[in-house]
């Protein structure tokens, strides 16, 4: 009898502990498994807290957060969902809504909810930055920029506004702007810098004709990535402004070796072969171009180049015919040049 007396004392004070844990007692446990990177454990604390506070916005805003982790983005959205639903005003749930919608992806959506992060919280530089990363999908890149514009006078730190502010500058022209945002984006933190940040680093100098530097830049690109195609193509293209056809050559090549359609390595190569008066050749890698991407100007300028130095000037000038049927800028001008006199059929 008094086994059992002592075990129902046991009982009823273990029930009674039980009893008066509380919902915030699950919810630090769940935040203590969180810090853990522990999602499943943190999901299991925080419903047993929603089971004794339902309507706990601030749960399921957790239990949402941890369902993106863990990737499954429709639970995740429900139970953003409900955190709304039980705190109309709750910025960070319209703002965690908006990034698993990003993953979906759905853009319309995500951009709402951003807005609503926004209007509710004007001081979350990530809801900027993310809402300027929406309209850069959406092809917006004057409001996409004024959004990273945004970002960075609340975080000026932040290398990624930088950046994509910098790629929505090269979509408009403003390259010499593109630039200065690369730089500085290199300037906050330079070991965070990979080879696309390189690359793009790099086409924005050539399109700055500051062909040496971005050749520079590629060189960094390829030596922290050396299966990265375009930096070998542009780094192709680059070297044959500076007259090194050689190098052209060779890193045509190597781009060939990862993707032997590709029409511009082929392009590149056979303008390289032009260089080294290898006309044969270049008309050979020139017609694989064409024949892969019918619409490459580019391709039909090239070869009417070798084929002028190889002696073909009529077919040159079919060639430039062609090309200025497709709107190159180049072809023109060689025409008068060099097809005036010759009765050729456009």
């Amino acid at each position: 009898m008094k086994f059992l007396f002592l075990f129902g004392i046991i009982s009823l004070l273990s029930f009674r502990s039980f009893s008066q844990t509380t919902a915030d007692d699950f919810l630090k446990l769940g935040q203590k498994n969180d810090s853990l990177k522990e999602y499943k454990e943190a999901l299991k604390s925080y419903d047993k807290a929603i089971r004794l506070k339902p309507d706990y916005a601030l749960v399921f805003n957790k239990m949402g957060l941890d369902n993106y982790k863990l990737k499954k983005y429709k639970e995740a959205i429900l139970l953003f969902n409900k955190a709304i639903t039980n705190y109309p005003k709750y910025a960070e749930a319209f703002y965690n809504r908006a990034l698993t919608e990003i993953q979906i992806p759905d853009g319309p959506s995500a951009l709402r909810d951003l807005d609503k992060s926004i209007d509710l919280n004007d001081a979350n530089a990530d809801a900027f930055f993310y809402r300027g990363f929406v309209k850069s999908k959406m092809n917006k890149p004057i409001d996409a920029i004024s959004d990273f514009d945004k970002t960075i006078e609340l975080k000026d730190n932040n290398i990624k506004a930088y950046i994509f502010r910098a790629d929505e500058k090269i979509k408009l022209g403003k390259t010499t702007e593109a630039l200065a945002d690369y730089n500085k984006a290199y300037e906050i933190q330079p070991d965070s810098a990979n080879s696309d940040f390189f690359t793009k680093r790099a086409n924005a100098k050539f399109k700055n004709h500051d062909f040496k530097n971005a050749i520079s830049d590629y060189n960094s690109a390829i030596g922290l990535d050396d299966k990265n195609l375009e930096a070998y193509i542009n780094r192709a293209a680059a070297k044959l402004t500076v007259s090194d056809c050689q190098g052209a050559l060779s890193d045509s090549e190597t781009a060939l070796k990862m993707d032997k359609k590709n029409y511009k390595a082929l392009n590149f190569k056979g303008t390289a072969e032009t260089g080294l008066k290898d006309y044969r050749n270049a008309i050979m890698d020139l017609d694989e171009s064409i024949k892969i991407n019918p619409n490459y100007s580019q391709a039909f300028v090239n070869r009417a180049a070798a084929k002028y130095l190889s002696g073909d000037k009529k077919g040159a000038c079919v060639d430039l015919y062609t090309a200025d049927g497709l709107g190159d800028k180049m072809a023109n001008g060689l025409i008068e040049k060099h097809c005036g006199s010759d009765q050729i059929e456009r």
